[in-house]
């Protein structure tokens, strides 16, 4: 969303021809001031109690070759998440970040009304993150439904958003649909990737299935959509890339099976025993 809100500013107060020769270099500076800041925050983080309690009783933290040990104790975890997680960066980069070109360049959208529309809605699509956050706390015991219904209905949404934007119907419309699976794709996806490992390998588990799974069915999702339009003469080539993520995001979801969310766990009870919840796919 800053993102987008950065674009739709340098638009409004450069031209076209200084944003190529200076202004394209604004964001960098703000985003590096961001990323300095990010890190004293993150300084300043509590660890989670069940991490908390491990480096009391000096437990091992971290395998002297961590990916060996994800691959051959956890490759069902690591297939599952890399696909679910796939099928989230899909949802990102087909419903708003490959708008601002695919509006712009290929319907011919004014680039104006374009970014102003995603960013309004990428906010509504932070704000319905919590909202079904707040419904998942309800039912933790029905996360594989959960993300079943959000992948099966963001399959109809981005064929209903981008059958709306052929039809140049008002922008906002269809990107508060795509804000809506959004908000229910990624108010679980993030939770999950951090029940999948245990706390040893937690840290390189996640970061391997997370940016792999952005590098490749993420970054890739442009250049595909933009292909498959060429390939087909189907301006709803890039929905389709989505429906097929989101198939895949299933069976990652069907790999690996039942999953729960842990007890609660109280920090100031992290040194007894029963303070560390069973493994969710134990």
């Amino acid at each position: 969303m800053l993102g987008l809100a950065t674009s739709l500013a340098l638009h409004h107060y450069y031209t076209t021809e200084q944003i190529i020769e200076f202004g394209w270099r604004i964001p960098f500076v703000a985003g590096g001031l961001v990323g300095l800041l990010s890190f004293v925050v993150r300084r300043q983080l509590i660890e989670s109690p069940v991490y908390r309690q491990m480096l009391d009783e000096k437990q091992q933290l971290e395998h002297k070759l961590p990916l060996k040990t994800l691959f051959t104790r956890y490759p069902r975890q690591l297939l599952g998440g890399f696909l679910l997680t796939g099928a989230g960066a899909s949802a990102i980069m087909i419903f708003f970040l490959f708008l601002p070109t695919y509006l712009g360049k290929v319907l011919h959208y004014p680039i104006q009304d374009v970014l102003e529309s995603t960013t309004l809605s990428l906010l509504a699509g932070c704000v319905l993150i919590l909202c079904c956050g707040l419904v998942i706390d309800k039912l933790a015991k029905r996360l594989n439904l959960w993300l079943s219904l959000a992948l099966i209905i963001s399959m109809a949404l981005v064929l209903i958003s981008y059958s709306l934007y052929q039809s140049h119907a008002p922008l906002l419309l269809p990107m508060l649909l795509s804000a809506l699976a959004i908000g229910m794709i990624w108010s679980l996806t993030s939770t999950l990737l951090s029940l999948l490992f245990p706390v040893p390998v937690r840290y390189s588990g996640i970061g391997l299935v997370y940016n792999i799974a952005f590098a490749t069915i993420g970054g890739l999702a442009p250049a595909i959509a933009l292909s498959l339009i060429d390939l087909t003469g189907s301006t709803l080539a890039p929905a389709y890339y989505h429906v097929g993520a989101s198939a895949l995001g299933l069976i990652g979801l069907g790999l690996l099976g039942s999953i729960r969310l842990p007890r609660r766990v109280n920090p100031e009870a992290a040194g007894e025993e029963s303070a560390v919840a069973p493994h969710p796919l134990s």
